[in-house]
């Protein structure tokens, strides 16, 4: 059985309301959860209470519709289907009303206008309403996830490299970070991207030049083969490099440590 569609009349005009109700008494598919003609009655219902429609006026005994619907997009959190009904024909409070977040709205000087009609249309869009509802919250899932994943990789990569030695305050470290996440996550493909521009992304990311880059990333592995222990050496970047210079280049630390990563 399809769930009921809870409306919310938000109008001062007592006919006007005794018509909504009257269209209402037979409806199956509707049913009226809060009358009020109060701007703040009605915020105040929505932040506590749940309405899938609201059928909206913007003149009220207080307050006015205008405010509500700001109000209502200020609190960031899904909004209900909004129906506006207004007699007002002015295109610039009109347009107000859309940029607030009316999703309908109906001119009471309209000859076709009648609650019956109201109803219908809004038994007609409330699915496809449904529908981008459904769309963004899995969007919005996919973003956090995202961001989740995004977030522990890095701290992965940080933890990696301590345990090389490299100190997470030093400069060349943060960078290496951002440039080995670049390469792990798949946003740079190590076949496909030369070291000049791993440096250029990591320095756009920390704001800073693709040759300042390049030096504290030097700078940065220097000083970890210097303090870092054997055993951490061979369990951690088991890779040969030159053993006169002490150190391995930037590229072949780079390359090597992203296949390793990856492979883990």
């Amino acid at each position: 059985m399809t769930e009921v569609i809870k409306l919310m009349l938000v109008e001062d005009d007592i006919e006007i309301c005794d018509s909504y109700r009257q269209a209402l008494k037979d409806n199956q598919k509707m049913m009226l959860c809060c009358e009020t003609d109060s701007e703040q009655e009605a915020l105040c219902y929505v932040k506590s209470h749940h309405a899938d429609v609201i059928i909206l006026d913007l003149e009220l005994r207080e307050g006015d519709g205008i405010s509500f619907l700001e109000e209502l997009k200020s609190e960031g959190r899904p909004k209900p289907f909004v129906v506006v009904i207004t007699n007002t024909i002015s295109n610039i409070i009109l347009n107000l009303v859309r940029q607030n977040g009316a999703d309908y709205i109906y001119q009471k000087m309209n000859l076709s206008y009648s609650p019956y009609k109201v109803l219908s249309i809004i038994e007609k869009a409330f699915p496809y309403k449904q529908m981008a509802d459904a769309r963004s919250e899995m969007l919005l899932a996919e973003k956090y996830t995202q961001e989740r994943y995004d977030r522990l990789t890095r701290k992965y990569i940080m933890n990696y490299l301590q345990n090389l030695g490299f100190k997470p305050s030093v400069a060349g470290t943060r960078y290496l970070q951002e440039i080995l996440f670049f390469v792990i996550s798949g946003e740079k493909k190590l076949d496909e991207t030369n070291i000049s521009e791993l440096y250029a992304a990591a320095g756009v990311v920390c704001n800073n030049s693709e040759a300042n880059v390049e030096k504290a990333i030097r700078v940065a592995i220097e000083g970890a083969w210097q303090t870092a222990k054997i055993s951490a050496l061979q369990k951690y970047y088991p890779f040969e490099y030159d053993e006169d210079k002490g150190k391995p280049t930037n590229r072949d630390f780079i390359y090597n440590l992203s296949n390793k990563l990856r492979s883990e």
